[in-house]
């Protein structure tokens, strides 16, 4: 969803003055597709100030693709290819990232208020575009789309159907 944030989305905010490119996510076409390591720093420090919470998945609710990146995180662990990665173990997928009632309060507060109508629906149309479908489905969508992003997947071709 950061990726296509990026991408997609930001450019609608017009924040290319107020935020240097340099403080956004790196992204590079890694293992499953998009990969910037910042991302779970970010997500961490979310979770250590409260705003969000982190939940893994229930193994029954895990689709293939899910299932097969957890496997390759678990059995690279510690190899020579994978990104140098600060984050922890308990960060990575196959987790589920909602905001807390703190998280909740300060977007209402502090952050949706100095958004226009237009921002707020592309962000509530992006939401549901990219909560509405499988793992599966938002890869296929991103290979498709930006298939830079896809080059080194070791999954491309079966998200593809090839």
């Amino acid at each position: 969803m950061v990726f296509l944030f990026e991408k997609e989305i930001r450019p609608l905010f017009n924040l290319s003055q107020a935020i240097s490119s340099s403080a956004l996510p790196d992204f590079e076409a890694y293992n499953f597709g998009p990969f910037a390591k910042t991302v779970y720093a970010d997500l961490e420090f979310l979770q250590s100030l409260g705003f969000i919470e982190v939940r893994r998945t229930d193994a029954d609710t895990k689709s293939e693709t899910e299932s097969l990146e957890e496997d390759h995180w678990m059995e690279t662990e510690g190899a020579d290819d994978k990104p140098d990665t600060d984050y922890d173990e308990d960060v990575m997928l196959p987790y589920r990232y909602s905001l807390t009632r703190t998280g909740e309060e300060f977007v209402r507060e502090e952050l949706l208020p100095n958004l226009v109508d237009e921002q707020l629906q592309a962000l509530e149309e992006f939401k549901a575009r990219c909560t509405s479908v499988s793992l599966n489905t938002l890869l296929k969508y991103v290979y498709t789309k930006y298939p830079e992003s896809a080059k080194n997947s070791e999954i491309r071709n079966k998200v593809l159907g090839k």
